[in-house]
């Protein structure tokens, strides 16, 4: 599987355990740190991310819009 999805499959596993099974009433904010370091261990090649995801309460969830993106 590529990375990109191994790495989105991982983060969507540990909030839907956070999120639980009760109803959610509030939007919900999650940090996720990433690192990186090459195999030299070297300083200027290493490098921290952070990406903040939200979850919608569940009467607010985003309608599609089915228009095409240009």
């Amino acid at each position: 599987m590529p990375l990109p999805d191994q790495v989105v499959n991982r983060i969507k596993a540990k909030v839907f355990a956070r999120l639980g099974e009760e109803k959610n009433n509030v939007d919900r904010y999650f940090i996720v740190p990433f690192a990186y370091q090459d195999r030299g261990n070297k300083a200027a090649r290493a490098h921290s991310f952070i990406s903040v995801i939200r979850v919608f309460a569940d009467s607010k969830q985003p309608k599609s819009d089915p228009r095409p993106t240009k």
